[in-house]
């Protein structure tokens, strides 16, 4: 799998070039948690991820990708959903055993590769500089601005007093 970095500026989100972090894995399970919107480079039916066989939930086009629940029943019934992925994940569980060996060595490979991205990040972050007066003036300025904007004069408890609200036990005079 290959996650990217995002940066958001004002309402736009982009990618940050070179921020890619590469994650092997054997097996990817999809879990989204409801009717997912559409993923590049995975094939769908309507809205629906498009699967080989509703049994093991296997992402048509692909050997070793999966999903389950919403994203494979198209029912937003959370009881059905998870239903749906224990069935898919004992099923995954029985189909999908490794050798121990294999197992091992494929998790010191995975330790490997995440000591080098862990690394990669600090060093990342070692590089970033630090906060310096005018960066907390600004940061100070800003929270002034929207306490104002929000009618907030220092005193918390009467601020929510006059913002609370309407709750349920106050409409039922419970």
């Amino acid at each position: 799998m290959v996650f990217k970095q995002t940066k958001t500026e004002g309402e736009k989100i982009s990618l940050v070039p070179g921020s890619e972090i590469v994650i092997k894995s054997p097996l990817v399970v999809s879990s989204i948690g409801s009717v997912p919107g559409q993923l590049p480079g995975i094939p769908y039916r309507g809205d629906l991820i498009a699967v080989d066989d509703p049994e093991t939930g296997r992402i048509e086009g692909f050997e070793n990708v999966f999903a389950l629940g919403n994203a494979v029943t198209g029912r937003g019934n959370i009881r059905e959903s998870m239903i749906h992925g224990r069935q898919i994940s004992r099923r995954l569980a029985e189909d999908f055993h490794w050798q121990e060996a294999e197992f091992e060595e494929l998790l010191r490979a995975r330790e490997a590769d995440s000591r080098k991205q862990i690394e990669k990040i600090s060093a990342a972050l070692n590089t970033r500089r630090s906060v310096g007066p005018a960066d907390l003036q600004r940061i100070a300025d800003r929270v002034k601005q929207l306490q104002k904007e929000a009618n907030y004069h220092r005193n918390y408890p009467e601020w929510i007093a006059r913002h609370k609200p309407v709750r349920l036990e106050d409409v039922l005079g419970k």
